[in-house]
Protein backbone atom coordinates (compact mmCIF):
# COMPACT_ATOMS: atom_id res chain seq x y z
CA UNK A 1 0.00 0.00 0.00
CA UNK A 2 2.84 2.24 0.45
CA UNK A 3 3.05 1.82 -3.16
CA UNK A 4 -0.06 3.11 -4.11
CA UNK A 5 0.53 6.28 -1.45
CA UNK A 6 3.04 7.45 -4.08
CA UNK A 7 2.12 11.41 -5.69
CA UNK A 8 1.25 11.35 -9.18
CA UNK A 9 4.71 13.15 -9.75
CA UNK A 10 6.29 10.11 -8.74
CA UNK A 11 4.72 8.11 -11.13
CA UNK A 12 4.71 10.34 -14.36
CA UNK A 13 8.51 10.87 -13.67
CA UNK A 14 8.58 6.82 -13.55
CA UNK A 15 6.68 6.34 -16.65
CA UNK A 16 8.12 9.69 -18.86
CA UNK A 17 11.36 7.76 -19.76
CA UNK A 18 8.77 4.74 -21.26
CA UNK A 19 7.41 7.39 -23.31
CA UNK A 20 10.33 7.55 -25.47
CA UNK A 21 10.52 3.62 -25.63
CA UNK A 22 7.45 3.53 -26.85
CA UNK A 23 7.46 5.56 -29.50
CA UNK A 24 10.93 4.04 -30.47
CA UNK A 25 9.16 0.44 -31.14
CA UNK A 26 6.36 2.59 -32.69
CA UNK A 27 8.62 3.53 -35.37
CA UNK A 28 10.53 0.12 -36.19
CA UNK A 29 6.98 -1.27 -36.79
CA UNK A 30 5.57 -1.80 -40.35
CA UNK A 31 3.44 0.34 -42.34
CA UNK A 32 0.95 -2.61 -42.60
CA UNK A 33 0.80 -3.19 -38.87
CA UNK A 34 0.62 0.33 -37.89
CA UNK A 35 -2.71 0.52 -39.66
CA UNK A 36 -3.59 -2.87 -38.47
CA UNK A 37 -3.20 -1.54 -34.82
CA UNK A 38 -4.58 2.11 -35.50
CA UNK A 39 -7.11 3.67 -33.39
CA UNK A 40 -10.20 4.05 -35.49
CA UNK A 41 -12.79 5.40 -33.47
CA UNK A 42 -14.69 8.30 -34.79
CA UNK A 43 -16.64 11.27 -33.02
CA UNK A 44 -19.82 8.99 -33.57
CA UNK A 45 -18.33 5.81 -31.90
CA UNK A 46 -17.51 8.28 -28.99
CA UNK A 47 -20.85 9.58 -28.52
CA UNK A 48 -21.94 5.99 -28.18
CA UNK A 49 -20.08 5.60 -24.94
CA UNK A 50 -21.09 9.11 -23.36
CA UNK A 51 -21.68 7.16 -20.30
CA UNK A 52 -17.73 6.81 -19.60
CA UNK A 53 -16.88 10.48 -19.42
CA UNK A 54 -19.18 9.97 -16.07
CA UNK A 55 -16.18 8.46 -14.35
CA UNK A 56 -13.48 10.22 -16.14
CA UNK A 57 -13.20 12.57 -13.09
CA UNK A 58 -12.93 10.10 -10.54
CA UNK A 59 -10.18 7.98 -12.11
CA UNK A 60 -8.37 11.22 -12.93
CA UNK A 61 -7.69 11.48 -9.25
CA UNK A 62 -6.07 8.09 -8.75
CA UNK A 63 -2.28 8.52 -8.82
CA UNK A 64 -2.59 4.55 -10.53
CA UNK A 65 -2.56 3.48 -13.80
CA UNK A 66 -6.26 3.40 -14.85
CA UNK A 67 -7.98 2.18 -18.11
CA UNK A 68 -11.30 1.18 -19.11
CA UNK A 69 -10.27 -1.33 -21.61
CA UNK A 70 -12.57 -4.01 -24.11
CA UNK A 71 -12.48 -7.31 -23.95
CA UNK A 72 -10.20 -7.30 -26.80
CA UNK A 73 -7.55 -5.06 -25.27
CA UNK A 74 -8.90 -1.41 -27.16
CA UNK A 75 -8.63 1.22 -24.96
CA UNK A 76 -11.97 3.14 -23.81
CA UNK A 77 -11.12 5.12 -21.24
CA UNK A 78 -7.36 6.21 -19.39
CA UNK A 79 -6.75 8.63 -16.71
CA UNK A 80 -4.45 11.63 -16.62
CA UNK A 81 -1.43 9.38 -15.13
CA UNK A 82 -1.58 6.95 -18.24
CA UNK A 83 -1.56 10.17 -20.58
CA UNK A 84 0.93 11.86 -18.65
CA UNK A 85 3.03 8.52 -18.80
CA UNK A 86 2.83 8.24 -22.50
CA UNK A 87 2.91 11.74 -23.65
CA UNK A 88 -0.17 11.39 -25.29
CA UNK A 89 -3.45 12.97 -25.53
CA UNK A 90 -6.77 11.61 -24.46
CA UNK A 91 -8.27 11.48 -28.04
CA UNK A 92 -4.65 9.77 -29.48
CA UNK A 93 -4.77 6.80 -26.61
CA UNK A 94 -8.57 6.31 -26.57
CA UNK A 95 -9.56 3.17 -29.29
CA UNK A 96 -5.72 1.93 -29.35
CA UNK A 97 -4.25 -1.30 -28.57
CA UNK A 98 -3.33 -2.09 -25.18
CA UNK A 99 -0.63 -4.34 -25.83
CA UNK A 100 0.71 -2.68 -28.31
CA UNK A 101 0.50 0.83 -26.59
CA UNK A 102 1.27 0.11 -23.57
CA UNK A 103 3.72 -3.14 -23.85
CA UNK A 104 4.92 -2.58 -26.84
CA UNK A 105 3.98 -5.95 -28.46
CA UNK A 106 1.65 -7.28 -31.13
CA UNK A 107 -0.02 -9.81 -28.93
CA UNK A 108 -1.02 -9.71 -24.89
CA UNK A 109 1.96 -11.09 -23.53
CA UNK A 110 1.98 -14.72 -21.17
CA UNK A 111 0.01 -13.81 -18.05
CA UNK A 112 -2.18 -11.06 -18.96
CA UNK A 113 -4.47 -10.75 -16.21
CA UNK A 114 -7.43 -9.63 -18.85
CA UNK A 115 -6.65 -12.52 -20.52
CA UNK A 116 -7.14 -14.82 -17.13
CA UNK A 117 -10.19 -12.37 -16.06
CA UNK A 118 -12.08 -13.62 -19.74
CA UNK A 119 -10.68 -17.51 -19.11
CA UNK A 120 -12.27 -17.70 -15.50
CA UNK A 121 -14.86 -15.23 -15.52
CA UNK A 122 -13.73 -13.69 -12.37
CA UNK A 123 -11.95 -10.33 -11.77
CA UNK A 124 -8.06 -10.80 -11.10
CA UNK A 125 -5.96 -9.00 -8.74
CA UNK A 126 -2.19 -10.46 -9.45
CA UNK A 127 1.60 -9.36 -9.21
CA UNK A 128 3.13 -9.55 -12.72
CA UNK A 129 6.98 -8.71 -14.15
CA UNK A 130 6.86 -6.69 -17.18
CA UNK A 131 9.56 -8.04 -19.28
CA UNK A 132 9.14 -5.03 -21.49
CA UNK A 133 9.89 -2.23 -18.87
CA UNK A 134 11.89 -5.01 -16.32
CA UNK A 135 9.40 -3.53 -14.00
CA UNK A 136 7.15 -5.34 -11.41
CA UNK A 137 3.68 -4.47 -11.62
CA UNK A 138 0.63 -4.86 -9.41
CA UNK A 139 -2.52 -5.22 -11.72
CA UNK A 140 -6.32 -5.53 -11.07
CA UNK A 141 -9.06 -6.07 -13.92
CA UNK A 142 -12.46 -6.23 -12.97
CA UNK A 143 -15.74 -6.63 -15.00
CA UNK A 144 -17.90 -4.17 -14.91
CA UNK A 145 -21.60 -5.64 -16.38
CA UNK A 146 -21.31 -2.98 -19.14
CA UNK A 147 -20.97 -3.93 -22.82
CA UNK A 148 -19.82 -1.66 -25.95
CA UNK A 149 -22.26 -0.84 -28.52
CA UNK A 150 -21.07 -3.90 -30.35
CA UNK A 151 -21.57 -6.23 -27.26
CA UNK A 152 -17.87 -6.64 -26.19
CA UNK A 153 -17.75 -6.49 -22.16
CA UNK A 154 -16.26 -3.96 -20.67
CA UNK A 155 -13.05 -4.18 -17.85
CA UNK A 156 -11.99 -1.50 -15.06
CA UNK A 157 -8.25 -2.28 -15.09
CA UNK A 158 -6.09 -0.47 -12.66
CA UNK A 159 -1.86 -1.23 -12.27
CA UNK A 160 0.60 0.50 -10.00
CA UNK A 161 4.55 -0.41 -9.80
CA UNK A 162 5.56 -2.46 -6.99
CA UNK A 163 9.01 -3.10 -7.99
CA UNK A 164 10.35 -1.15 -4.70
CA UNK A 165 8.34 -3.63 -2.91
CA UNK A 166 9.44 -6.55 -4.97
CA UNK A 167 13.07 -5.58 -4.08
CA UNK A 168 12.32 -5.20 -0.30
CA UNK A 169 9.92 -8.33 0.00
CA UNK A 170 13.73 -10.36 -1.88
CA UNK A 171 15.71 -8.35 0.61
CA UNK A 172 13.27 -9.84 3.54
CA UNK A 173 13.10 -13.25 1.84
CA UNK A 174 16.73 -13.07 1.87
CA UNK A 175 17.09 -12.10 5.65
CA UNK A 176 14.79 -14.74 6.36
CA UNK A 177 16.11 -17.32 4.88
CA UNK A 178 19.77 -15.73 6.12
CA UNK A 179 18.32 -16.15 9.28
CA UNK A 180 16.76 -19.39 9.21
CA UNK A 181 19.86 -21.04 8.05
CA UNK A 182 21.84 -19.10 11.19
CA UNK A 183 18.97 -20.94 13.52
CA UNK A 184 19.32 -24.03 11.75
CA UNK A 185 22.84 -23.97 12.56
CA UNK A 186 22.95 -23.39 16.14
CA UNK A 187 24.52 -26.40 17.61
CA UNK A 188 22.34 -25.10 20.88
CA UNK A 189 18.81 -25.00 21.62
CA UNK A 190 16.93 -21.55 20.27
CA UNK A 191 13.49 -20.69 20.20
CA UNK A 192 10.69 -17.70 19.76
CA UNK A 193 8.15 -17.47 22.71
CA UNK A 194 5.03 -15.40 22.52
CA UNK A 195 5.03 -13.32 25.32
CA UNK A 196 1.61 -13.27 25.99
CA UNK A 197 0.66 -17.30 26.36
CA UNK A 198 3.71 -19.13 26.33
CA UNK A 199 3.47 -20.66 22.84
CA UNK A 200 6.90 -20.84 20.98
CA UNK A 201 6.40 -19.80 17.45
CA UNK A 202 10.00 -20.80 16.12
CA UNK A 203 12.87 -23.15 17.29
CA UNK A 204 15.54 -24.60 15.80
CA UNK A 205 16.30 -28.38 15.96
CA UNK A 206 18.83 -28.47 18.39
CA UNK A 207 15.98 -27.43 20.67
CA UNK A 208 14.03 -30.65 19.99
CA UNK A 209 10.51 -29.68 20.15
CA UNK A 210 9.57 -31.49 17.31
CA UNK A 211 6.46 -29.96 15.70
CA UNK A 212 4.87 -26.93 17.09
CA UNK A 213 1.63 -26.69 17.47
CA UNK A 214 -0.80 -24.43 19.31
CA UNK A 215 -0.02 -26.49 22.37
CA UNK A 216 3.61 -26.18 22.23
CA UNK A 217 4.23 -23.83 25.44
CA UNK A 218 7.76 -23.24 26.74
CA UNK A 219 7.07 -24.91 30.19
CA UNK A 220 5.93 -28.11 28.79
CA UNK A 221 8.49 -28.80 26.36
CA UNK A 222 11.34 -27.70 28.59
CA UNK A 223 10.15 -28.42 32.45
CA UNK A 224 7.15 -31.20 31.95
CA UNK A 225 4.96 -28.88 33.73
CA UNK A 226 1.32 -27.55 33.20
CA UNK A 227 1.97 -24.08 34.72
CA UNK A 228 5.17 -21.58 33.78
CA UNK A 229 7.71 -22.04 36.77
CA UNK A 230 8.04 -19.10 39.30
CA UNK A 231 10.27 -20.18 42.09
CA UNK A 232 12.64 -18.25 43.53
CA UNK A 233 15.58 -20.64 42.44
CA UNK A 234 14.67 -20.70 38.86
CA UNK A 235 12.75 -17.18 38.04
CA UNK A 236 10.75 -17.38 34.94
CA UNK A 237 13.03 -15.18 32.21
CA UNK A 238 9.75 -14.06 30.12
CA UNK A 239 8.38 -12.49 33.50
CA UNK A 240 11.42 -10.88 34.43
CA UNK A 241 12.02 -9.77 31.25
CA UNK A 242 8.40 -8.17 31.09
CA UNK A 243 9.57 -6.54 34.60
CA UNK A 244 12.39 -5.27 33.63
CA UNK A 245 12.45 -4.66 29.79
CA UNK A 246 15.79 -5.59 29.58
CA UNK A 247 17.79 -8.91 28.48
CA UNK A 248 18.25 -11.49 31.62
CA UNK A 249 20.64 -14.69 31.72
CA UNK A 250 19.15 -17.48 34.30
CA UNK A 251 20.11 -20.89 35.36
CA UNK A 252 17.01 -23.84 34.89
CA UNK A 253 16.65 -27.26 34.81
CA UNK A 254 15.10 -28.40 31.75
CA UNK A 255 14.22 -31.74 30.74
CA UNK A 256 16.34 -33.43 27.21
CA UNK A 257 14.93 -35.33 24.45
CA UNK A 258 15.92 -38.30 26.39
CA UNK A 259 13.85 -37.54 29.50
CA UNK A 260 16.82 -36.54 31.37
CA UNK A 261 17.25 -33.12 33.52
CA UNK A 262 20.15 -31.25 32.45
CA UNK A 263 21.36 -27.66 33.99
CA UNK A 264 21.28 -25.28 31.39
CA UNK A 265 22.13 -21.08 31.08
CA UNK A 266 18.80 -19.41 30.03
CA UNK A 267 19.29 -16.10 28.17
CA UNK A 268 16.34 -14.28 27.20
CA UNK A 269 15.92 -11.04 24.56
CA UNK A 270 12.68 -8.97 24.69
CA UNK A 271 11.46 -7.87 20.75
CA UNK A 272 9.16 -4.84 21.14
CA UNK A 273 6.39 -3.89 18.64
CA UNK A 274 5.56 -0.65 17.52
CA UNK A 275 3.68 0.22 20.56
CA UNK A 276 7.04 -0.28 22.58
CA UNK A 277 5.52 -3.43 24.44
CA UNK A 278 6.92 -6.88 24.59
CA UNK A 279 5.08 -9.00 22.46
CA UNK A 280 7.56 -12.33 21.64
CA UNK A 281 11.28 -13.52 24.17
CA UNK A 282 14.15 -14.88 22.32
CA UNK A 283 15.79 -17.36 23.95
CA UNK A 284 19.04 -18.95 23.54
CA UNK A 285 20.19 -21.96 25.90
CA UNK A 286 23.43 -23.59 26.90
CA UNK A 287 23.66 -26.97 28.63
CA UNK A 288 26.05 -26.15 31.33
CA UNK A 289 25.47 -29.65 33.62
CA UNK A 290 29.37 -30.52 33.06
CA UNK A 291 30.35 -27.41 33.67
CA UNK A 292 28.09 -27.25 37.14
CA UNK A 293 29.89 -30.43 37.74
CA UNK A 294 32.93 -29.65 37.04
CA UNK A 295 32.62 -26.34 39.08
CA UNK A 296 31.26 -28.54 42.26
CA UNK A 297 33.89 -30.42 41.67
CA UNK A 298 36.54 -28.03 42.06
CA UNK A 299 34.82 -25.66 44.84
CA UNK A 300 34.68 -29.46 46.55
CA UNK A 301 38.32 -29.48 45.71
CA UNK A 302 38.94 -26.03 46.51
CA UNK A 303 37.60 -26.75 49.75
CA UNK A 304 40.08 -29.67 50.28
CA UNK A 305 42.51 -27.65 49.32
CA UNK A 306 41.82 -24.82 51.94
CA UNK A 307 41.33 -27.49 54.82
CA UNK A 308 44.37 -29.05 54.03
CA UNK A 309 46.70 -25.59 53.89
CA UNK A 310 44.79 -24.43 57.28
CA UNK A 311 45.53 -27.54 59.09
CA UNK A 312 49.34 -27.54 58.47
CA UNK A 313 51.61 -25.58 60.72
CA UNK A 314 52.98 -23.52 57.48
CA UNK A 315 51.80 -20.79 55.65
CA UNK A 316 51.05 -21.09 51.82
CA UNK A 317 51.97 -18.46 49.07
CA UNK A 318 51.21 -18.43 45.42
CA UNK A 319 52.57 -15.26 43.36
CA UNK A 320 51.59 -14.65 40.01
CA UNK A 321 54.02 -14.37 37.26
CA UNK A 322 55.12 -11.06 38.36
CA UNK A 323 55.74 -11.97 41.62
CA UNK A 324 52.67 -10.34 43.01
CA UNK A 325 50.56 -12.61 46.06
CA UNK A 326 47.45 -13.90 44.34
CA UNK A 327 47.17 -16.43 47.20
CA UNK A 328 48.05 -16.62 51.10
CA UNK A 329 46.49 -18.90 53.27
CA UNK A 330 45.30 -17.49 56.85
CA UNK A 331 47.51 -18.54 59.08
CA UNK A 332 49.95 -15.70 57.75
CA UNK A 333 48.34 -13.77 60.12
CA UNK A 334 49.38 -16.44 62.96
CA UNK A 335 52.91 -16.42 61.92
CA UNK A 336 54.21 -13.58 60.15
CA UNK A 337 51.67 -10.86 61.36
CA UNK A 338 50.12 -10.07 58.50
CA UNK A 339 46.21 -10.50 57.33
CA UNK A 340 45.72 -11.97 54.57
CA UNK A 341 44.57 -8.57 52.64
CA UNK A 342 48.00 -6.90 53.46
CA UNK A 343 49.75 -9.73 51.61
CA UNK A 344 47.26 -9.87 48.31
CA UNK A 345 48.30 -8.68 45.50
CA UNK A 346 51.65 -6.86 46.50
CA UNK A 347 55.03 -7.83 47.73
CA UNK A 348 55.75 -8.10 51.66
CA UNK A 349 59.20 -8.57 52.57
CA UNK A 350 59.70 -10.18 56.28
CA UNK A 351 63.57 -11.41 56.25
CA UNK A 352 65.21 -9.51 58.79
CA UNK A 353 68.60 -6.99 57.34
CA UNK A 354 70.62 -9.97 58.68
CA UNK A 355 69.64 -12.48 55.95
CA UNK A 356 68.24 -9.86 53.28
CA UNK A 357 71.45 -10.15 50.98
CA UNK A 358 71.41 -13.70 50.98
CA UNK A 359 67.70 -14.18 50.61
CA UNK A 360 67.78 -11.83 47.90
CA UNK A 361 70.25 -13.51 46.21
CA UNK A 362 67.99 -17.15 46.53
CA UNK A 363 64.76 -15.40 45.62
CA UNK A 364 65.92 -13.43 43.06
CA UNK A 365 67.85 -16.82 41.09
CA UNK A 366 64.61 -18.38 41.84
CA UNK A 367 62.62 -16.16 39.86
CA UNK A 368 65.35 -15.26 37.27
CA UNK A 369 66.06 -19.16 36.17
CA UNK A 370 62.41 -20.16 37.40
CA UNK A 371 63.44 -23.05 39.58
CA UNK A 372 62.71 -24.03 42.61
CA UNK A 373 64.62 -24.14 45.83
CA UNK A 374 64.09 -26.14 49.13
CA UNK A 375 64.41 -25.79 53.15
CA UNK A 376 66.21 -22.42 53.11
CA UNK A 377 66.43 -21.35 56.58
CA UNK A 378 66.79 -17.27 57.04
CA UNK A 379 66.37 -15.52 60.09
CA UNK A 380 62.90 -12.94 59.76
CA UNK A 381 61.04 -10.11 61.64
CA UNK A 382 57.08 -10.06 62.05
CA UNK A 383 54.93 -7.03 60.99
CA UNK A 384 55.54 -6.20 65.39
CA UNK A 385 59.04 -6.47 65.24
CA UNK A 386 59.61 -9.63 66.69
CA UNK A 387 62.32 -12.17 65.67
CA UNK A 388 61.42 -15.38 64.41
CA UNK A 389 62.99 -17.85 62.06
CA UNK A 390 62.00 -19.38 58.75
CA UNK A 391 62.35 -22.09 56.16
CA UNK A 392 61.10 -21.33 52.94
CA UNK A 393 60.83 -23.77 49.68
CA UNK A 394 60.31 -22.86 46.05
CA UNK A 395 58.31 -24.71 43.25
CA UNK A 396 57.63 -22.89 39.98
CA UNK A 397 54.06 -23.18 38.45
CA UNK A 398 53.65 -24.03 34.95
CA UNK A 399 50.80 -24.65 32.80
CA UNK A 400 50.82 -27.81 30.01
CA UNK A 401 52.62 -26.21 27.41
CA UNK A 402 55.83 -25.52 29.92
CA UNK A 403 55.38 -21.84 30.21
CA UNK A 404 56.19 -20.15 33.79
CA UNK A 405 52.73 -19.15 35.23
CA UNK A 406 54.43 -18.06 39.02
CA UNK A 407 55.48 -19.62 42.13
CA UNK A 408 54.01 -21.82 45.03
CA UNK A 409 56.07 -20.72 48.60
CA UNK A 410 55.85 -22.88 51.46
CA UNK A 411 57.17 -21.41 54.64
CA UNK A 412 57.46 -23.08 57.87
CA UNK A 413 58.26 -21.18 61.74
CA UNK A 414 60.88 -22.88 63.19
CA UNK A 415 61.78 -20.76 65.78
CA UNK A 416 61.32 -23.47 68.30
CA UNK A 417 63.85 -26.01 66.46
CA UNK A 418 66.00 -23.25 65.85
CA UNK A 419 66.03 -22.78 70.27
CA UNK A 420 66.30 -26.24 70.48
CA UNK A 421 69.67 -26.49 68.11
CA UNK A 422 71.01 -23.67 70.00
CA UNK A 423 70.23 -25.72 73.46
CA UNK A 424 71.52 -28.78 71.71
CA UNK A 425 75.30 -27.30 70.90
CA UNK A 426 75.60 -25.76 74.85
CA UNK A 427 74.61 -29.30 75.63
CA UNK A 428 76.87 -30.68 73.42
CA UNK A 429 79.89 -28.90 74.36
CA UNK A 430 79.52 -29.44 77.78
CA UNK A 431 78.71 -33.13 77.06
CA UNK A 432 82.19 -32.73 74.82
CA UNK A 433 83.94 -31.53 78.13
CA UNK A 434 82.68 -33.97 80.16
CA UNK A 435 84.02 -36.70 77.64
CA UNK A 436 87.73 -35.34 77.53
CA UNK A 437 87.75 -35.02 81.45
CA UNK A 438 86.26 -39.06 81.25
CA UNK A 439 88.74 -39.86 78.65
CA UNK A 440 91.72 -38.63 80.62
CA UNK A 441 90.60 -40.69 83.41
CA UNK A 442 89.90 -43.58 80.93
CA UNK A 443 93.46 -42.51 79.58
CA UNK A 444 95.22 -42.58 83.62
CA UNK A 445 93.12 -45.89 84.57
CA UNK A 446 94.27 -47.42 81.50
CA UNK A 447 98.02 -46.74 82.09
CA UNK A 448 97.19 -47.86 85.99
CA UNK A 449 95.23 -50.93 84.59
CA UNK A 450 98.29 -51.90 82.25
CA UNK A 451 101.05 -51.39 85.53
CA UNK A 452 98.97 -53.64 87.34
CA UNK A 453 98.92 -56.58 84.82
CA UNK A 454 102.27 -56.12 84.14
CA UNK A 455 102.51 -56.51 87.91
CA UNK A 456 100.50 -59.53 88.36
CA UNK A 457 102.34 -61.11 84.97
CA UNK A 458 105.01 -60.20 86.92
CA UNK A 459 103.95 -62.16 90.18
CA UNK A 460 102.77 -65.39 88.60
CA UNK A 461 106.30 -65.26 86.39
CA UNK A 462 108.00 -65.25 89.44
CA UNK A 463 105.59 -68.03 91.22
CA UNK A 464 105.96 -70.00 88.25
CA UNK A 465 109.84 -69.47 88.23
CA UNK A 466 109.91 -70.45 91.83
CA UNK A 467 107.97 -73.72 92.12
CA UNK A 468 110.25 -74.78 89.03
CA UNK A 469 113.18 -73.75 89.83
CA UNK A 470 113.21 -74.23 93.75
CA UNK A 471 110.13 -76.84 94.51
CA UNK A 472 110.28 -79.33 91.53
CA UNK A 473 114.02 -79.59 92.03
CA UNK A 474 113.16 -80.65 95.81
CA UNK A 475 110.45 -82.94 95.06
CA UNK A 476 112.73 -84.81 92.13
CA UNK A 477 115.42 -84.96 95.15
CA UNK A 478 112.79 -86.64 97.64
CA UNK A 479 111.95 -89.98 94.96
CA UNK A 480 114.58 -92.17 96.11
CA UNK A 481 114.30 -95.84 95.66
CA UNK A 482 114.16 -96.09 99.12
CA UNK A 483 110.46 -94.19 99.32
CA UNK A 484 108.05 -96.63 100.58
CA UNK A 485 104.89 -96.90 99.03
CA UNK A 486 102.70 -94.58 101.27
CA UNK A 487 106.05 -92.03 100.55
CA UNK A 488 105.68 -92.14 97.41
CA UNK A 489 101.81 -91.95 97.18
CA UNK A 490 102.32 -88.59 98.80
CA UNK A 491 104.57 -87.07 96.55
CA UNK A 492 102.77 -87.79 93.74
CA UNK A 493 99.80 -86.00 95.25
CA UNK A 494 101.62 -82.68 96.34
CA UNK A 495 103.29 -82.55 92.45
CA UNK A 496 99.71 -83.16 91.24
CA UNK A 497 98.16 -80.49 92.83
CA UNK A 498 101.38 -78.48 92.99
CA UNK A 499 100.43 -78.74 89.20
CA UNK A 500 97.29 -78.07 89.34
CA UNK A 501 97.90 -74.90 91.64
CA UNK A 502 100.38 -73.22 88.75
CA UNK A 503 99.02 -74.64 86.12
CA UNK A 504 96.69 -71.17 85.26
CA UNK A 505 100.46 -69.42 84.62
CA UNK A 506 101.26 -72.30 82.17
CA UNK A 507 99.95 -69.73 79.46
CA UNK A 508 103.13 -68.15 79.65
CA UNK A 509 104.93 -70.69 77.88
CA UNK A 510 104.66 -70.98 74.35
CA UNK A 511 103.16 -73.62 71.97
CA UNK A 512 106.47 -74.92 71.33
CA UNK A 513 106.99 -76.26 74.84
CA UNK A 514 103.56 -77.82 75.14
CA UNK A 515 104.94 -81.43 74.30
CA UNK A 516 108.03 -81.10 76.36
CA UNK A 517 107.51 -83.36 79.92
CA UNK A 518 107.61 -82.06 83.56
CA UNK A 519 111.42 -83.10 83.51
CA UNK A 520 111.87 -81.64 80.48
CA UNK A 521 110.61 -78.51 81.39
CA UNK A 522 112.50 -77.88 84.47
CA UNK A 523 115.63 -78.62 82.50
CA UNK A 524 115.07 -75.87 79.84
CA UNK A 525 113.99 -73.46 82.24
CA UNK A 526 117.69 -73.84 83.76
CA UNK A 527 118.98 -73.90 80.64
CA UNK A 528 117.27 -70.87 80.78
CA UNK A 529 118.53 -69.02 83.26
CA UNK A 530 122.29 -70.03 81.92
CA UNK A 531 122.59 -73.53 84.29
CA UNK A 532 125.03 -75.95 82.95
CA UNK A 533 124.75 -79.59 83.00
CA UNK A 534 126.92 -79.75 85.56
CA UNK A 535 124.73 -77.89 87.92
CA UNK A 536 121.55 -79.13 86.51
CA UNK A 537 122.51 -82.32 87.61
CA UNK A 538 123.58 -81.44 91.20
CA UNK A 539 120.13 -79.71 91.57
CA UNK A 540 117.97 -82.28 90.16
CA UNK A 541 119.91 -84.89 91.66
CA UNK A 542 120.59 -86.84 88.54
CA UNK A 543 123.52 -87.69 86.68
CA UNK A 544 125.48 -85.29 83.92
CA UNK A 545 124.40 -87.90 81.44
CA UNK A 546 120.87 -87.83 82.30
CA UNK A 547 120.63 -84.01 81.95
CA UNK A 548 122.51 -84.42 78.45
CA UNK A 549 119.84 -86.74 77.55
CA UNK A 550 117.35 -84.49 78.17
CA UNK A 551 118.92 -81.16 76.47
CA UNK A 552 118.96 -83.64 73.17
CA UNK A 553 114.99 -84.36 73.22
CA UNK A 554 114.16 -81.13 74.21
CA UNK A 555 116.41 -79.87 70.99
CA UNK A 556 114.67 -82.29 68.85
CA UNK A 557 111.06 -81.36 70.17
CA UNK A 558 112.29 -78.25 69.26
CA UNK A 559 113.13 -78.65 65.78
CA UNK A 560 116.61 -77.52 66.13
CA UNK A 561 118.41 -80.75 66.56
CA UNK A 562 121.69 -80.55 64.73
CA UNK A 563 120.97 -76.71 63.94
CA UNK A 564 123.54 -73.94 65.05
CA UNK A 565 121.36 -72.44 67.16
CA UNK A 566 122.24 -71.77 70.89
CA UNK A 567 119.88 -73.28 73.27
CA UNK A 568 119.63 -71.07 75.98
CA UNK A 569 118.93 -67.94 73.57
CA UNK A 570 116.44 -70.00 71.77
CA UNK A 571 114.69 -70.51 75.24
CA UNK A 572 114.48 -67.16 76.10
CA UNK A 573 112.55 -65.79 73.07
CA UNK A 574 109.98 -68.60 74.02
CA UNK A 575 109.70 -68.68 77.26
CA UNK A 576 107.57 -64.96 78.37
CA UNK A 577 108.84 -63.93 81.33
Amino acid sequence: MDDMKKNKAQHIAELAGLRKRNADVEAREKDKKNQKYECQWGDKDRSKMSFLSTIQDIINVLPQYVIIIDEDHNILLANDTILTATGKSKEEIEGCYCPKLIHGIDEPFPGCPLEEALEKGQNVEKDLFDPFYKRWVSSAVYHTNYETEDGKKIFFHIAYDITDRKKSEEIIKQQNEFFENIIESLTQPFYVIDADDYTIKIANPAANFGKLTEKSKCYILTHREDKPCNSTEHPCPIEEIKKTKKPVTVEHIHYNKDGNTRMFEVHGYPVFDGNGKINQIIEYTFDITEQKQAESALLESEERFRTIVEAVPSFLLITNILGDNIYVSPNCKEIIGYKQEEMLNKVVWWVHEDDTSKAKEIFGRSFQEKIGFKDFEYKAVKKNGDIWYASSSFVPIKDNDGNYNGFVMQTLDITERKKMEKQLKKTQKKLEIKSNILEEKNIALKVLFNHQEEEKKSLENNILRNVKTLIYPSLEKLKEPSLNEKHTTLLEIIETNLSELIKPFSTLLMDELVNLSPSEVRVANMVKEGKTAKEIAEILYISEYTVKAHLRKIRLKLGIKNKKINLRSYLQSLIKE
